[in-house]
């Protein structure tokens, strides 16, 4: 936080380490930050999958971008389904990735499903 503070950025975002890796960080964080005046990340959020969710949260929290808000909202109500998994819940047949490494693809296998 001082560090914040002290530095000359326009806009500052701090990095903040997950409260499953040392609770008392972000405590100390929001404790410190009563009004709000640092927006912050979590480490896990730099990594996770797909990347879409952290540059939309950055330039949520850097630009202002209120499109970028309303597209993580939008992401958070709608689940993210696998492709293949919505293919097989509504009765599509996909081949596996087994499948074809095992070589028991045919043309003819293909065609009849």
């Amino acid at each position: 936080m001082r560090i914040l503070d002290k530095t000359d950025a326009d806009i500052k975002v701090a990095i903040i380490v997950d409260r499953e890796v040392d609770s008392a960080v972000l405590g100390a964080f929001l404790k410190e930050n009563p009004e709000n005046n640092y927006p912050f990340l979590l480490i896990s959020e730099l990594f996770e999958e797909p990347p879409i969710a952290c540059s939309l949260k950055l330039r949520e929290l850097v630009l202002g971008d209120e499109e970028a808000k309303f597209r993580r909202m939008l992401r958070a109500r709608i689940p993210r389904e696998d492709f293949f998994s919505v293919c097989r819940k509504e009765g599509i047949e996909v081949f596996s990735q087994e499948d074809i490494q095992a070589g028991s693809l045919t043309f003819a296998k293909c065609l009849s499903q």
